[in-house]
């Protein structure tokens, strides 16, 4: 039997409706796994420890969700570290933020913050030449991107002494990046100044070479740590 053509639409609008909600139903899934991996820490340092530890705190799949994953793994770290944490339990969320880390860029060689998460697991490791060729890679992927080069020069002004190889002459990119963007940075910069002696140099002479405006705005911040300016007069 020859079907209307009105009997015709109606199935072929009945069957796109269908498909509709499936595909709504696949991306609720998919959506609601990628978000489940970012409340699976727990609050406390030590639920957050054992979410990496046992897996449960996972890389995810959606960009958004495996930047967390590095910014869990680097807070999570520090707070273990400044905890009373048995040092052997430190060093298996450092190993599992490590491995994390390692996921991404197998997928995604060019995730230059996921380079940074790995150089912040290898510190915690002390894996010294690990951290610094990580931050070398994180550079290489990422020169331009100043949120990531924040993360870079605050790790590796906590550990100068330690850092080599081609981060060393990286490292002051980074800082003439973030000052010629100083609106965002301004106050992280001039905490860097007052925390690391070691930086000061390297931030005057950057500083020295910025527009007035970016001075004016770094030497504000610099007033309400209360450190003195080494600088020239502005």
């Amino acid at each position: 039997m020859i079907q209307a053509p009105t009997e015709k639409r109606s199935i072929t609008w009945i069957a796109v409706a269908l498909l509709s909600f499936m595909s709504v139903g696949v991306s609720g899934v998919a959506i609601w796994a990628e978000q489940s991996h970012l409340f699976a820490s727990g609050t406390s340092v030590e639920e957050r420890a054992d979410a990496f530890i046992s897996g449960q705190r996972q890389v995810g799949l959606a960009t958004i969700t495996q930047r967390w994953f590095v910014i869990d793994c680097r807070n999570t770290t520090v707070m273990a570290y400044r905890s009373t944490m048995p040092g052997e339990k430190r060093r298996e969320v450092a190993e599992s933020c490590l491995r994390g880390a390692h996921e991404i860029v197998a997928s995604t060689p060019a995730s230059s913050f996921a380079w940074v998460g790995a150089a912040h697991a290898s510190a915690a490791l002390q894996d010294w030449e690990g951290m610094s060729r990580y931050l070398a890679e994180s550079y290489s992927t990422g020169p331009q991107e100043g949120w990531i080069a924040r993360y870079r020069v605050e790790l590796a002004q906590d550990n100068w002494s330690r850092i080599s190889g081609g981060y060393l002459d990286q490292s002051q990119h980074d800082l003439v990046l973030l000052a010629n963007n100083m609106g965002p940075y301004a106050d992280f910069l001039a905490g860097l100044y007052a925390r690391h002696p070691v930086a000061r140099q390297a931030l005057t002479d950057v500083i020295e070479r910025a527009s007035p405006l970016a001075q004016r705005l770094f030497l504000n911040a610099v007033s309400y740590t209360r450190t003195p300016w080494t600088g020239a007069d502005n």
